[in-house]
């Protein structure tokens, strides 16, 4: 995060059914970001480590094992290497419960080249890979029926902040605010990213952050 501290990669392959990885900041001892699995079961994070800067962008880049993951085979796994450029989505939690009110800070910060412009976040339930693509920007989000409670009910109820525009340093923040006591439902997890656009159309879309949903 540019603070001058060294900061913490730790697996958590057990993780919102999925398993992630979670970046840590040295200095305030809280999560950063968040990288979340892709598929249930597949144990994502279960092993990560350094690989150094192999894209010579001047970040130091990783790689995290999703062993169980399955694709031709049961079980034939994944590794999956990620740079270290930073995230332009994250949130201050990553669990809250179904039984009690709560919140999800979320944070956009794509840079000053955005600022002015509109953003709009959206969100699904049904994970982020493999994605969209509109106007040629791929998105990491698979659209469902929550994509559509999210675009229609933006800055309402409990999507605050979800549509708004960028200031000079091309940031905003948004919430997603859970009243108490829900109905009954099982665990589940939410994905979110936010898009950028302007009169020309779409510009940008961040990482996914993910909110899972617990009794």
């Amino acid at each position: 995060d540019g603070d001058g501290v060294v900061d913490l990669l730790s697996g958590a392959p057990g993780m919102a059914n999925t398993g992630a990885v979670v970046v840590l900041s040295g200095k305030a001892r809280a999560p950063l970001y968040t990288l979340a699995g892709q598929k249930t079961g597949e144990a994502f994070g279960a092993t990560v480590a350094p690989l150094g800067d192999i894209d010579r962008d001047g970040r130091a880049d990783f790689v995290a094992g999703a062993p169980n993951l399955d694709t031709a085979a049961l079980d034939v796994g994944a590794a999956r290497v990620f740079s270290g450029a930073a995230q332009t989505l994250w949130s201050d939690v990553h669990q809250l419960g179904l039984k009690t009110s709560g919140r999800q800070q979320l944070t956009v910060d794509v840079g000053s080249a955005h600022a002015g412009r509109g953003y709009q976040l959206f969100g699904c339930i049904s994970g982020a890979h493999p994605g969209v693509v509109v106007q040629h920007l791929p998105i990491l989000l698979n659209i469902d029926w929550y994509t559509e409670v999210t675009m229609a009910g933006a800055n309402t109820g409990p999507f605050v902040g979800f549509r708004g525009t960028l200031d000079a340093a091309g940031r905003a923040t948004a919430a997603v605010v859970l009243p108490a006591s829900l109905p009954v439902l099982p665990d589940f997890t939410l994905w979110h990213v936010a898009v950028v656009f302007d009169a020309a159309g779409l510009r940008f879309a961040t990482n996914p952050t993910t909110l899972r949903l617990v009794h």
